[in-house]
């Protein structure tokens, strides 16, 4: 959601003058900075108060505390250090005086905040919004005015100013807005504008196509040189294969792996059951050659530039991330595309011959389905052991390959089909069976393979089927002392990785002394062929291998782009602030995922905890480097020092500044101290760390707000104001062509020490505000940074008003129910409406109704007190205060306005939580002051 503007058409009602007769209510107060000469704007209100028939009364601030009397109306001009944004003790004093006494209070500032002017003015405005939660009896209402130091006299101003300030005097709501009581405005291009909160429909767009890739479409589109894999939007069907934006290699290359710009990819049986569905695996392709193009900082026996051919986990992308030790480097003239039908077979063949059977030479070995390219390369192999070479084919014109192509006798070739060509073919041997068995067959002919060994012998499967199927297999066959095994290389090379590098040693090394070779014939295949090539190995007909070639980046290929994402660049640095918490440490281990590999994190208390310690240490071990910093933020000097180090070193790109300071108090019992250290590190820490960069280009100026800013929550309101202040600096910053975002959050419900405490949980859920899990954190986290590189949002769709207010789109707001606040809203107004009515007729009826009064009042209480505290109305005890049953401030706070939307009543913060008066108590005073207040007017009318 994006908070916008929106035209505030004034209500044509004649202007209240006057509503009680009072002396306070016949005058207004107008108090405005006396270090500063009067504005024109203020003198012309004077002027248009006098002729109401009203009372204008000039008050500097240093006199507001002796002039402003209870009950005033007040219209202040705030300017300098009446924002409050750096108040001397007098006007703070002065602003909470008023605020606490006034019966109505209109803020005036002069900042235009939505044109990004001077974000100072929203202190004032985020302030009222809590002020006006904890004081339900006083009304306030601001407007931010877009002229220097209120160096206007504009009639349609003046005139809507005073007219605002008359109608809050009888609690006025607009009737053009239905049950919108607006209390925030902003003056310019002469006219009067309210914010309104719109849904945007870019953020709704973004998320389906998160949750539902297929919505993006694919298309044809060139191979290029950025970083592609493929995929299937059905798993299984080789047609619906695609390629999209290959992520995980935008990670930090940890210190052992290098990346490899890919030449070609051999095929294998395994890729064909991956792509088909018929194994489960996080891979798609297992072999490779290509060109070294990053090498992690501890590989020493290999470059950039380097040619290398071998095995590991790929995706048939044009390029691959694979440890150093599973890649062996070619040699000046060795065929790129060539080599890549090398090594998955060969490895096999080397495990399977020396590593398990340890053929010798003179041996006889049984070859199955010999012209694959497993079977290829076990022939060249095992010949090369000296081992006598058997082998089973399917068709005759396989049998006659091997005897043409590999030199094979004719004699030494049976049917893969028939088994009786098994038993035939072992008592051809000396032994009457076979040395070594390579199987790749199922069911009965593999039990009939078995049969076919020598006594001693060895039977290696690598089909592999039976094994997966868990079928049983007779011990009997092997009373001769034969040995089975089977194995998945992929599977070795996943638990032994260094294997995967002697095997791969053992390969290079007999090629290089030419007893073995690529495997021949062998069908280069261009990559914007491979559903066709997949399906083509997959009929079985072949001889040789398939290979799947990289070479023309004009290819066109079927290409989805799924959802803009963020990608940090590897050689720049971020700044994160906030420390090492939770949500610290949650955006900092998203952001090495994306590629991030250099962030720094400021903080106060720098690393302050053994887990700070241990999760920079895991960073490190994943190649990223994580500088814990100790910085004020709030303070300019440090702020400086610490971007001047950073950009010193590298280049810096991005700042997500998180700092915060809570401070949890009513605004009438805030020191100005506690005050401006509640500002600091929102504020201070803001301006600091913009002025620090205006220089650097960044990619991303991102500052986390709080919701709780709109929902306006009692005894927040240091930290409301400062959200405020950082929603409008980035209108500031965007005016200036600066990138900048404020994201507002809810409550995240599984990261940090607030996910567990129970009080700030049961307040968002009484406030229906979203909460959110970490994973969506970080996903609305991501929507900020494409936000502020886009300077827009990640949708293609304008959101209402957006052409009215451009800068707008440096706003976005997160964890908003409309349907539950607007479901919350009705049930308040109903509910305080019945208790009301009833609460009048009770208190017309007069003494006689003081019991009726007495016990509307005590079903009120109780339920709102169960309610608040999500307890059993049951579990309220009236003899017991209100404080007694766990009520805090905020909650007293709540309740102030609950009082007052349903009674009338202004009840105290003390009172409320008095430990010495009971609930009876209480409701009975309530009651007794209303029947009593009730009398007085009756007697009055008569």
């Amino acid at each position: 959601m994006m908070s916008g503007l929106a035209k505030h058409v004034p209500s044509p009602s004649e202007p209240i003058n006057d509503i009680s007769g009072s002396k306070e209510a016949l005058g207004i107060d107008l108090v405005y900075d006396d270090e500063e000469a009067i504005p024109l704007l203020l003198q012309v209100i004077q002027e248009e108060i006098k002729s109401r028939g009203l009372l204008p009364r000039l008050t500097p601030f240093n006199k507001a505390q002796d002039c402003v009397r209870e009950g005033a109306r007040v219209i202040a001009f705030l300017s300098g250090k009446s924002l409050l944004v750096v108040p001397d003790d007098i006007r703070f004093r002065a602003f909470q005086h008023i605020a606490q006494n006034a019966a109505s209070l209109v803020c005036l500032t002069s900042c235009g905040i939505v044109e990004g002017r001077d974000p100072d003015g929203a202190i004032t405005a985020g302030l009222l919004r809590t002020i006006g939660s904890e004081n339900p009896i006083t009304r306030y209402l601001s407007i931010d005015i877009d002229a220097d130091r209120f160096n206007t006299n504009e009639p349609g101003l003046v005139q809507c100013i005073l007219d605002q300030e008359s109608a809050i005097q009888q609690g006025y709501i607009d009737e053009t807005e239905t049950d919108t009581e607006d209390r925030e405005f902003v003056w310019q291009n002469e006219c009067l504008y309210v914010s309104r909160v719109v849904q945007d429909p870019g953020f709704q767009g973004y998320s389906e196509v998160i949750q539902a890739p297929k919505t993006c479409g694919t298309s044809r589109t060139r191979l290029g040189s950025d970083p592609v894999r493929a995929d299937f939007e059905t798993p299984g069907v080789l047609s619906s294969l695609y390629f999209k934006p290959y992520k995980a290699l935008w990670r930090p290359l940890p210190p052992d792996w290098i990346d490899i710009k890919v030449v070609a990819v051999g095929l294998n049986w395994k890729d064909v059951g991956l792509t088909s569905g018929r194994f489960d695996g996080s891979n798609l392709s297992s072999e490779y050659t290509g060109i070294i193009i990053a090498i992690g900082s501890i590989v020493t026996d290999l470059a950039v530039g380097d040619n290398v051919y071998g095995t590991g986990k790929g995706h048939f992308g044009n390029f691959t991330r694979q440890k150093a030790e599973t890649t062996h480097r070619l040699q000046t003239g060795d065929n790129l595309v060539e080599m890549a039908t090398m090594p998955l077979v060969y490895m096999t063949a080397v495990y399977a011959f020396e590593n398990l059977a340890h053929l010798q030479r003179g041996q006889t070995v049984l070859i199955q389905s010999a012209t694959g390219g497993l079977g290829l390369a076990a022939i060249q192999f095992a010949r090369a052991k000296g081992a006598e070479v058997f082998a089973t084919v399917g068709t005759a014109d396989k049998a006659k390959f091997l005897v043409d192509m590999m030199k094979v006798p004719k004699s030494h070739i049976f049917s893969s089909r028939e088994q009786s060509d098994l038993p035939r073919a072992a008592k051809m041997t000396k032994k009457g069976g076979f040395d070594v068995i390579l199987s790749s067959s199922k069911g009965d002919m593999l039990y009939a393979s078995i049969k076919a060994l020598a006594p001693l012998g060895h039977i290696t499967d690598v089909g592999r089927i039976d094994v997966t199927d868990a079928r049983a297999t007779g011990l009997e066959l092997f009373q001769m002392g034969a040995t089975f095994s089977s194995f998945d290389l992929s599977i070795l090379l996943d638990s032994d990785p260094s294997l995967g590098g002697k095997l791969l040693q053992t390969v290079d090394k007999h090629y290089r002394n030419g007893s073995i070779g690529p495997i021949r014939p062998f069908r280069a295949i261009d990559v914007s062929k491979l559903d066709q090539a997949l399906l083509e190995f997959s009929k079985g007909t072949h001889i040789g291998k398939f290979v799947v070639t990289y070479l023309d980046l004009n290819t066109m290929v079927r290409f989805m782009p799924g959802p803009r994402a963020v990608r940090f660049q590897a050689e720049a640095c971020y700044i994160v602030t906030g420390g090492f918490g939770g949500l610290g440490q949650s955006m900092i281990g998203w952001m090495g995922a994306h590629g991030a590999r250099y962030l720094v994190a400021l903080s106060r208390r720098g690393i302050d905890s053994p887990g700070a310690r241990a999760f920079i240490g895991s960073m490190k071990r994943r190649g990223i480097e994580v500088q814990a910093v100790t910085c004020d933020v709030g303070k300019r000097e440090q702020v400086n020092r610490v971007i001047a180090d950073v950009a010193a070193s590298r280049p810096l790109r991005g700042i997500i500044h998180s700092a915060v300071s809570y401070l949890d108090i009513s605004f009438e019992k805030v020191s100005i101290e506690r005050w401006r250290e509640s500002l600091v590190a929102k504020v201070d820490g803001t301006k600091n760390l913009h002025e620090a960069t205006t220089a650097i280009p960044l990619d991303f100026f991102v500052m986390s707000t709080s919701i709780e800013s709109i929902c306006a929550l009692a005894t927040q309101s240091a930290y409301t104001a400062a959200n405020n202040f950082q929603d409008y600096f980035a209108r500031y910053r965007r005016r200036l062509g600066l990138p900048a975002t404020a994201i507002s959050f809810g409550f995240i419900n599984d990261v940090g020490p607030l996910s567990t405490n129970s009080i700030t949980v049961d307040l968002f859920a009484r406030n229906k505000v979203l909460t959110i899990p970490e994973h969506q954190f970080l996903a609305l986290l991501e929507l900020a940074l494409l936000n502020d590189q886009a300077q827009g949002t990640p949708g293609a769709t304008s959101w209402l008003g957006q052409k009215e207010d451009p800068l707008s789109a440096a706003n976005m707001i997160t964890c908003m129910d409309p349907a539950a606040l607007a479901a919350k809203k009705l049930d308040e107004e109903e509910e305080a409406g019945i208790q009301s009515t009833m609460y009048d007729q009770a208190i017309k009826a007069g003494p006689e109704g003081v019991a009726n009064t007495a016990d509307l009042v005590k079903r009120g209480i109780t339920s709102t007190v169960a309610e608040m505290l999500f307890i059993d109305p049951l579990g309220v005890n009236a003899s017991k205060s209100i404080a007694g049953h766990g009520v805090d401030s905020l909650i007293a706070a709540e309740m102030r306005n609950w009082f007052h939307q349903a009674f009338g009543a202004n009840i105290s913060m003390l009172e409320l939580l008095d430990a010495r008066t009971s609930i009876s108590e209480l409701w009975e005073s309530i009651a007794s002051a209303a029947v009593k207040t009730g009398a007085d007017v009756t007697a009055a009318q008569n």
